[in-house]
């Protein structure tokens, strides 16, 4: 990616309602999008839709998809709504597994209006799933056959679980609700947290296993990105942005992308040297409500997701 260059930016009219997660696929070049209007679709890297399906109960409703993940090896599709997860084989996009699981390992059933899956992630081996949860539960599954494993059970409530895996033992998971993030090994019961500084909000979380390094961003601080070792999870460095960090990745040169939110000035995407802590650009976003980013750094290509059903490629 050359980040000293204006980039040029196509958007895309993909969905009829708000744009809930994207998947990249490097290899095939494709990526993947789901979305509240019932629908996950397949794309390349030119923004041509390659294929679309519809997300269905088991007994033929329409759900909206909130969440995404692709597995390591690109073969599956791992999604997700208010009620169930579904695995899809690629490239054809035909369901392999599927599982309901609003009351998998509760005592007490919940109201499907509060059990939205608000993230997944697939465990570096591919044999395990993990989905959070906004009625507070983190629940693990066998992957690609999502025979249920585990439930872990959050200080939190009604507010966006964001995972993150270490190894195939372990995960990181933080809520917007709670000033910290918690350390999970698939086969305990109770996580080890780290406490997050009081103000602080993480609203994503995304590990770095070139560099050994966890993110988090988020809001309420002056420095709302936050770089932690893998080795002694000791905070190693702080970003000052202080506006609201809505999504972030880093690509491999160590380019943070950050989607910010200003009350005043709207959305924005800023570019920052992780090493050196500094603002290398900030880009006006020209669709407001910025959901999510993934990077195919290879292509030089950003993809972001809003709120009003467009996905803009941009292109450095």
């Amino acid at each position: 990616m050359d980040y000293k260059k204006e980039p040029v930016f196509k958007r895309i009219k993909a969905h009829r309602s708000s744009v809930e997660g994207i998947a990249v696929d490097s290899k095939r070049k494709v990526f993947f999008t789901c979305s509240y209007d019932h629908t996950i679709k397949m794309w390349d890297f030119e923004g041509n839709l390659l294929k679309s399906v519809d997300f269905l109960s088991e007994t033929g409703k329409p759900e909206a998809v909130t969440a995404i993940a692709l597995s390591p090896k690109g073969d599956f599709l791992a999604v997700g709504s208010n009620a169930d997860l579904v695995v899809y084989s690629l490239p054809e996009l035909q369901p392999i597994s599927r599982k309901n699981f609003m009351n998998i390992g509760l005592k007490t059933p919940m109201p499907a209006v509060i059990a939205e899956v608000s993230s997944i992630a697939i465990s570096p081996d591919s044999t395990k799933l993990i989905v959070g949860i906004d009625n507070g539960t983190i629940k693990i599954f066998e992957f690609p056959g999502l025979e249920y494993v585990n439930t872990f059970h959050q200080q939190t409530f009604g507010l966006g679980i964001h995972l993150a895996f270490w190894n195939s033992t372990t995960f990181f998971s933080a809520a917007e609700s709670v000033n910290k993030w918690n350390i999970h090994n698939l086969d305990s019961v109770r996580p080890e947290f780290l406490e997050l500084p009081y103000d602080f909000k993480a609203r994503e979380i995304t590990v770095d296993h070139a560099k050994d390094l966890l993110y988090a961003a988020g809001s309420g601080e002056r420095n709302n990105i936050k770089a932690y070792s893998l080795h002694d999870l000791k905070l190693q460095s702080s970003i000052p942005e202080s506006q609201t960090v809505t999504t972030f990745r880093v690509s491999p040169e160590g380019i943070g992308f950050a989607g910010t939110k200003n009350r005043d000035s709207g959305d924005s995407l800023k570019l920052w040297d992780m090493e050196k802590g500094e603002l290398l650009k900030t880009l006006n976003c020209p669709l407001p409500n910025l959901n999510s980013l993934e990077i195919a750094s290879e292509e030089g290509l950003l993809i972001s997701t809003h709120e009003n059903g467009s996905v803009i490629l941009w292109k450095f």
